[in-house]
């Protein structure tokens, strides 16, 4: 299986290339390259995908990260399919599964516990951002992201954060299983618990608790395409408490 990468975003107009801009919520920190790596060594040790999940309390190190499914080639092809439906270019655009792109792309990246409750196509532009830190309240629901700009740079905006679940009063007392739960070591604690940037053919899944917020996108010539899959690994449908969230 392939090893989860974590991911830092670079600044798009930080003065010193060699640093890389790591969000924190108290403001920024800038950290070299070697600086990274030992933060990512600490934060999140290096792991293999795995899906069974159900008896782990912590969720918040159900973060996954694939550059592996897919080529260059087949990214342009998706973006392709994505972009040339003028109705994918609507605020909200609609996607099926029983497209034939969509049902490929599921194929590659789905996992025997996980079954599919919806799929969504997100297209972000210049100046957007997402910054809903509503999740849902119970354990069992992932998403899969599949990024699919071809020519996506760090730069250009657009990086996951996943945050510790301890923003609110809610997020604590259903996160009493991790360090930032009700009267847990961290309940105070409030930081990005890693960052993805959607590099083109990326996959990212992740427990769909973990609050995220996704940077403003810096570039005007490029838009922010993914695809975005949610399912249960429950026999029976679980909806959860569940609010919109765009990624």
């Amino acid at each position: 299986m392939p090893k989860i990468e974590y991911t830092a975003k670079q600044g798009p107009k930080q003065k010193d290339a060699s640093k890389i801009i790591l969000n924190d919520y108290n403001g920024l920190t800038q950290l070299t390259p070697e600086e990274l790596a030992e933060y990512e060594k600490a934060k999140l040790p290096e792991n293999t995908i795995s899906m069974d999940l159900r008896d782990l309390g912590d969720f918040t190190k159900t973060v996954f990260v694939s550059d592996e499914y897919f080529t260059h080639e087949d990214i342009e092809k998706y973006y392709e399919k994505a972009i040339s439906n003028k109705e994918h270019l609507l605020a909200e655009p609609k996607v099926s599964i029983e497209e034939d792109w969509v049902q490929e792309i599921w194929d590659r990246v789905r996992t025997n516990d996980i079954k599919l409750q919806s799929v969504d196509l997100t297209i972000h532009r210049l100046g957007e951002s997402d910054k809903n830190f509503e999740t849902v309240s119970t354990g069992d629901l992932y998403t899969i992201i599949v990024s699919l700009t071809p020519d996506m740079l760090p730069e250009d905006g657009g990086t996951l954060e996943f945050w510790t679940p301890n923003l609110t009063d809610r997020m604590k007392e259903y996160s009493i299983d991790t360090p930032y739960g009700l009267s847990q070591e961290k309940e105070h604690n409030k930081e990005i618990i890693t960052a993805v940037w959607p590099k083109p053919g990326r996959m990212t899944i992740f427990d769909s608790r973990i609050p995220t917020i996704m940077s403003t996108i810096t570039s005007n010539e490029k838009k922010r395409v993914s695809l975005v899959f949610k399912g249960t690994t429950r026999k029976e449908k679980k909806e959860g408490v569940a609010f919109e969230i765009d990624y």
